[in-house]
């Protein structure tokens, strides 16, 4: 700089002192603009649908009025239908006489065919829990959600449909399903609980632990219901009022 402008006349030096201070007042007004500016341009500003507004990142974040009890609701009943596979074995037993009716038929499954769908679920819910746990960070607490009840509510409708058609390859297709989408719905309620009660967090995760445990206590005594219900076994024998008067 110093050897361009000693070879210059005054009026030469001038002008060019005034270009580089035009140029560099130019700079330093694009280096403003570029740094109180965002990436998109007022007019090509990115709408979001409903799908984002309902499950983005940014619908996780609750009003400051809420209540942040309430949160132990959706959490526990999330875990307690997410340990209904706990109350498999009340059906295990039916599906092993599914063609015998009151015993089991050479066509039927064997006990032990029909009890490890639910630790089906359990291996490959922990290992996929155990995979996808920065995903669920990243993507959001209700996201993972829904990709976790979507998984697993879709694995058991398969997996009852391998049932209705005794084909043992579908009844694990849909444990393995299901055991996807319980890895993927298992962390988030105790993160987001965790984040909730940072001064009580041995309370939060444990009574959402809890609930996944007493899964059985609720879905065995449902499942029992809906088969006397729907599914009656012929027994063979008549009725009782009949077999007593054969004997007399």
């Amino acid at each position: 700089m110093y050897h361009l402008l000693s070879g210059r006349t005054a009026g030469s030096k001038l002008s060019l002192v005034n270009n580089i201070k035009r140029i560099n007042n130019n700079t330093l007004s694009h280096e403003i603009i570029l740094r109180g500016s965002s990436t998109a341009t007022p007019d090509k500003v990115e709408k979001k649908g409903w799908f984002d507004r309902l499950f983005g990142v940014e619908s996780n974040i609750a009003a400051p009025s809420t209540n942040r009890w309430t949160m132990f609701v959706p959490a526990i009943l999330t875990h307690i239908s997410l340990g209904s596979p706990y109350g498999w074995s009340a059906i295990s037993a039916a599906l092993a006489r599914d063609h015998g009716m009151v015993v089991s038929a050479a066509t039927d499954w064997s006990l032990e065919t029909a009890t490890y769908p639910m630790s089906v679920i359990m291996a490959v819910g922990g290992i996929s829990a155990a995979l996808v746990g920065k995903w669920t960070l990243k993507v959001g607490v209700r996201k993972a959600m829904l990709s976790g009840g979507a998984l697993f509510g879709s694995g058991l409708a398969i997996a009852g449909a391998g049932a209705h058609i005794h084909n043992a390859g579908l009844l694990y297709a849909g444990a393995m399903i299901s055991g996807l989408g319980y890895g993927c719905a298992y962390t988030p309620p105790i993160q987001a609980l965790i984040n909730w009660f940072p001064d009580k967090r041995g309370l939060a995760s444990g009574l959402v632990i809890g609930g996944f445990g007493s899964g059985a206590l609720f879905f065995t005594p449902a499942i029992n219901m809906l088969a006397d219900k729907f599914s009656q076994m012929p027994t063979y024998l008549g009725n009782t009022a009949d077999v007593i008067m054969q004997e007399n």
